[in-house]
C-alpha cells in the first residue's frame, strides 16, 4: 500500500513531462502503426479534455484518472507497434493500474479504447492526424498545459486510496 502511495506520487508529479514527452515522439517519430498512434494521441486529447471538467476538491483523484489512463493507452499502443521510449516506459507502468484496479482494468481498457472516437474542444483524432493545422494547435496547447501543470497535493495515507478505489468504481460503472 505505502508502495502505491509513492508510485501514485510520482505520476502525479510526472504527469506534465509525461504527456509533453509522449508528444514529442508522436512529433517526432517515423510512420507508426496508425492503431498505435491514434492510440497516444486520443489519450493526450484525453487529458486536454479533462483539464474542462476536474471539479475542485478532487483535482489529485482527476489527474491520477489522467496518468493511469495514460499508462493504460501507452500498453496498448505499444502493443500495436508503439517503439518510442516514453510509450514504452509507460506502458511498462500500467501494471501498477492493472494490479490497483483487478477485475475493473478491463473496464478501464475498454474506456481508453473507446475515448479516442469522441471529439475534445472540436477535434477528433484522425483531424490531429490527418490535418497538420490542427495538429500543431493540439501540440501546442498539451506544451502550453504541461508547462504550467504543477501537481495536486498527494496525501500519502491510506485512505486517499480507498478515495482513489471509490472515484474509479463510479467513473467505471
Amino acid at each position: 500500500m505505502a508502495d502505491d502511495l509513492e508510485q501514485y506520487g510520482q505520476w502525479l508529479e510526472a504527469l506534465g513531462a509525461d504527456v509533453l514527452g509522449l508528444c514529442e515522439e508522436l512529433t517526432a517519430a517515423g510512420p507508426e502503426p496508425v492503431e498505435a498512434r491514434s492510440l497516444q494521441v486520443g489519450v493526450v486529447n484525453l487529458v486536454l479534455a479533462s483539464l474542462d471538467f476536474l471539479p475542485d476538491g478532487v483535482e489529485e483523484l482527476g489527474y491520477l484518472s489522467d496518468a493511469f489512463v495514460l499508462r493504460v493507452a501507452c500498453a496498448l499502443a505499444v502493443r500495436e507497434g508503439a517503439a518510442g521510449a516514453v510509450a514504452c516506459r509507460l506502458a511498462r507502468e500500467a501494471d501498477g493500474v492493472s494490479s490497483f484496479l483487478g477485475a475493473d482494468y478491463a473496464k478501464l481498457v475498454t474506456q481508453v479504447r473507446l475515448a479516442r472516437h469522441n471529439p475534445v474542444r472540436g477535434r477528433t483524432v484522425d483531424a490531429i492526424a490527418a490535418d497538420q493545422d490542427v495538429q500543431r494547435a493540439f501540440f501546442g496547447e498539451v506544451i502550453q498545459w504541461a508547462g504550467v501543470y504543477r501537481a495536486p497535493l498527494w496525501v500519502r495515507e491510506p485512505r486517499t486510496l480507498l478515495k482513489l478505489r471509490a472515484f474509479f468504481k463510479t467513473r467505471l460503472a
